[in-house]
Protein backbone atom coordinates (compact mmCIF):
# COMPACT_ATOMS: atom_id res chain seq x y z
CA UNK A 1 0.00 0.00 0.00
CA UNK A 2 3.03 2.33 1.11
CA UNK A 3 4.91 1.29 -2.42
CA UNK A 4 1.46 1.90 -4.63
CA UNK A 5 1.15 5.68 -3.02
CA UNK A 6 5.19 6.36 -3.05
CA UNK A 7 5.06 5.44 -6.97
CA UNK A 8 1.74 7.51 -7.39
CA UNK A 9 3.27 10.54 -5.42
CA UNK A 10 6.38 10.07 -7.74
CA UNK A 11 4.52 10.00 -10.44
CA UNK A 12 2.46 12.89 -9.57
CA UNK A 13 5.24 14.92 -8.89
CA UNK A 14 7.04 14.04 -12.14
CA UNK A 15 3.82 14.79 -14.05
CA UNK A 16 3.69 18.56 -11.97
CA UNK A 17 7.35 18.60 -12.99
CA UNK A 18 6.40 18.06 -16.81
CA UNK A 19 3.63 20.51 -16.71
CA UNK A 20 5.78 23.18 -15.19
CA UNK A 21 8.51 22.61 -17.58
CA UNK A 22 6.03 22.52 -20.24
CA UNK A 23 4.45 25.82 -19.61
CA UNK A 24 7.93 27.48 -19.28
CA UNK A 25 8.71 26.28 -22.49
CA UNK A 26 5.62 27.91 -23.54
CA UNK A 27 6.09 31.08 -21.85
CA UNK A 28 9.63 31.90 -23.19
CA UNK A 29 7.94 30.04 -26.81
CA UNK A 30 5.33 33.33 -26.25
CA UNK A 31 8.13 35.47 -25.52
CA UNK A 32 9.98 34.57 -28.51
CA UNK A 33 7.12 34.85 -30.83
CA UNK A 34 6.62 38.51 -29.03
CA UNK A 35 8.86 40.13 -31.99
CA UNK A 36 9.15 43.63 -33.33
CA UNK A 37 7.05 44.18 -36.44
CA UNK A 38 7.67 46.68 -39.20
CA UNK A 39 5.55 48.57 -41.56
CA UNK A 40 6.81 51.34 -43.99
CA UNK A 41 5.61 55.23 -44.90
CA UNK A 42 6.10 55.68 -48.48
CA UNK A 43 8.46 58.95 -48.62
CA UNK A 44 6.88 59.93 -52.14
CA UNK A 45 3.19 60.31 -49.61
CA UNK A 46 5.17 62.57 -47.12
CA UNK A 47 4.20 66.27 -46.30
CA UNK A 48 7.10 68.51 -47.24
CA UNK A 49 7.47 72.02 -46.38
CA UNK A 50 9.48 75.23 -45.91
CA UNK A 51 12.24 73.76 -49.26
CA UNK A 52 11.99 70.47 -48.75
CA UNK A 53 11.60 68.45 -52.07
CA UNK A 54 11.26 64.80 -53.04
CA UNK A 55 12.72 63.28 -56.71
CA UNK A 56 12.46 60.18 -58.45
CA UNK A 57 15.80 58.60 -59.55
CA UNK A 58 18.22 55.54 -59.50
CA UNK A 59 21.83 55.72 -58.07
CA UNK A 60 21.33 57.26 -54.76
CA UNK A 61 19.26 60.34 -56.63
CA UNK A 62 15.50 59.67 -55.48
CA UNK A 63 13.90 60.49 -52.36
CA UNK A 64 13.31 63.48 -49.84
CA UNK A 65 15.85 66.06 -49.79
CA UNK A 66 16.45 68.53 -47.27
CA UNK A 67 18.44 71.41 -48.17
CA UNK A 68 20.88 73.54 -46.51
CA UNK A 69 18.69 76.87 -45.94
CA UNK A 70 16.11 77.82 -43.34
CA UNK A 71 13.70 75.01 -41.67
CA UNK A 72 12.77 72.45 -44.28
CA UNK A 73 10.31 69.99 -42.71
CA UNK A 74 8.56 66.12 -43.76
CA UNK A 75 5.45 64.83 -41.71
CA UNK A 76 3.52 62.26 -42.10
CA UNK A 77 1.41 59.53 -39.70
CA UNK A 78 -0.25 56.48 -39.13
CA UNK A 79 -2.29 54.01 -36.85
CA UNK A 80 -0.66 52.01 -34.26
CA UNK A 81 -1.45 48.65 -35.38
CA UNK A 82 -3.98 46.54 -33.11
CA UNK A 83 -1.11 43.84 -32.17
CA UNK A 84 0.85 46.76 -30.82
CA UNK A 85 2.28 46.29 -27.25
CA UNK A 86 0.55 49.15 -24.92
CA UNK A 87 3.34 51.65 -23.72
CA UNK A 88 6.74 50.27 -25.38
CA UNK A 89 8.67 52.28 -27.75
CA UNK A 90 7.97 52.37 -31.12
CA UNK A 91 10.91 53.07 -33.22
CA UNK A 92 10.73 55.75 -36.59
CA UNK A 93 13.48 54.59 -38.61
CA UNK A 94 14.86 57.15 -41.33
CA UNK A 95 16.77 55.71 -43.90
CA UNK A 96 19.32 58.40 -44.83
CA UNK A 97 22.29 59.20 -46.75
CA UNK A 98 24.20 62.11 -48.18
CA UNK A 99 26.85 63.40 -51.27
CA UNK A 100 28.72 65.07 -48.99
CA UNK A 101 31.63 63.22 -46.22
CA UNK A 102 32.68 64.02 -42.57
CA UNK A 103 30.10 66.90 -42.37
CA UNK A 104 26.82 67.09 -39.74
CA UNK A 105 23.24 67.64 -39.88
CA UNK A 106 21.04 68.93 -37.46
CA UNK A 107 17.58 66.77 -37.51
CA UNK A 108 15.30 67.60 -34.95
CA UNK A 109 11.50 66.43 -33.77
CA UNK A 110 9.25 69.30 -35.31
CA UNK A 111 5.88 68.24 -33.73
CA UNK A 112 3.50 65.05 -32.06
CA UNK A 113 -0.07 64.92 -32.23
CA UNK A 114 -1.90 62.22 -31.13
CA UNK A 115 -5.49 61.98 -31.27
CA UNK A 116 -7.80 59.02 -29.63
CA UNK A 117 -11.75 58.06 -29.31
CA UNK A 118 -12.83 59.96 -25.78
CA UNK A 119 -9.58 61.41 -25.47
CA UNK A 120 -8.53 65.31 -25.38
CA UNK A 121 -5.79 66.29 -27.80
CA UNK A 122 -2.38 66.22 -27.40
CA UNK A 123 -0.68 69.29 -24.83
CA UNK A 124 2.46 70.33 -23.30
CA UNK A 125 5.23 70.43 -25.77
CA UNK A 126 4.92 70.34 -29.40
CA UNK A 127 7.07 67.63 -29.95
CA UNK A 128 6.85 65.25 -26.77
CA UNK A 129 7.91 62.29 -26.47
CA UNK A 130 9.69 62.00 -29.85
CA UNK A 131 13.31 61.89 -29.45
CA UNK A 132 16.43 60.68 -30.68
CA UNK A 133 16.96 56.86 -29.31
CA UNK A 134 20.68 57.96 -29.33
CA UNK A 135 19.59 60.85 -27.17
CA UNK A 136 21.62 63.37 -29.98
CA UNK A 137 19.52 64.80 -33.33
CA UNK A 138 22.97 64.96 -34.92
CA UNK A 139 24.20 62.52 -37.97
CA UNK A 140 27.10 62.69 -39.20
CA UNK A 141 27.86 62.07 -42.80
CA UNK A 142 30.57 59.49 -43.12
CA UNK A 143 33.45 59.23 -45.19
CA UNK A 144 31.78 57.63 -48.13
CA UNK A 145 29.77 59.24 -49.83
CA UNK A 146 26.12 58.77 -50.02
CA UNK A 147 26.66 55.06 -47.70
CA UNK A 148 23.43 54.54 -46.60
CA UNK A 149 22.68 55.18 -42.86
CA UNK A 150 19.80 54.92 -40.54
CA UNK A 151 18.51 57.39 -37.78
CA UNK A 152 16.03 56.15 -35.37
CA UNK A 153 13.44 58.08 -32.76
CA UNK A 154 11.51 56.92 -30.20
CA UNK A 155 8.27 57.87 -29.65
CA UNK A 156 6.56 56.71 -25.79
CA UNK A 157 3.75 58.04 -23.97
CA UNK A 158 3.37 61.84 -23.18
CA UNK A 159 1.75 65.36 -24.27
CA UNK A 160 -1.27 64.40 -21.85
CA UNK A 161 -1.43 60.78 -23.02
CA UNK A 162 -0.17 58.43 -19.59
CA UNK A 163 -0.12 55.77 -21.95
CA UNK A 164 0.57 55.05 -25.67
CA UNK A 165 -2.39 52.26 -26.90
CA UNK A 166 -3.65 50.48 -30.18
CA UNK A 167 -5.85 52.14 -32.13
CA UNK A 168 -3.67 55.77 -31.68
CA UNK A 169 -3.77 58.31 -34.59
CA UNK A 170 -0.49 59.58 -34.53
CA UNK A 171 0.88 62.50 -36.50
CA UNK A 172 4.52 63.89 -36.34
CA UNK A 173 7.39 65.34 -38.00
CA UNK A 174 10.93 66.31 -38.47
CA UNK A 175 13.15 69.34 -39.73
CA UNK A 176 16.27 70.24 -40.71
CA UNK A 177 17.83 73.01 -38.57
CA UNK A 178 20.49 74.38 -41.02
CA UNK A 179 20.77 77.44 -38.85
CA UNK A 180 22.01 75.34 -35.76
CA UNK A 181 25.68 75.41 -35.10
CA UNK A 182 26.07 71.74 -35.39
CA UNK A 183 24.90 71.79 -38.93
CA UNK A 184 27.46 72.02 -40.93
CA UNK A 185 26.70 70.18 -44.17
CA UNK A 186 26.00 72.48 -47.09
CA UNK A 187 24.49 69.85 -49.46
CA UNK A 188 21.04 67.62 -49.15
CA UNK A 189 20.25 65.61 -46.41
CA UNK A 190 18.64 62.46 -48.23
CA UNK A 191 15.83 60.43 -46.86
CA UNK A 192 14.79 57.42 -49.16
CA UNK A 193 12.85 55.11 -46.52
CA UNK A 194 10.77 55.60 -43.25
CA UNK A 195 9.91 52.67 -40.96
CA UNK A 196 8.06 52.03 -38.38
CA UNK A 197 8.82 49.56 -35.88
CA UNK A 198 6.77 48.00 -32.96
CA UNK A 199 6.46 45.28 -30.41
CA UNK A 200 3.93 42.75 -30.69
CA UNK A 201 1.94 41.83 -27.75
Amino acid sequence: METKYRVKSIMTVNSWILLIGFLAAATITQSASAVNRTFSIDPYGVLLADGATSSAGSFGSGGIKLPNSGTPDISFGFVIPNDYLPNSPIRIILSWHAPETGCDFALLPNFVDRTRPNHLPSTGSASGGLDPANGSNILTAPATSNLGNKKVYFLTPNQGFVDQQPGDAILLGFFRNAANVNDNCTGNLIIPGIAIKYQTL
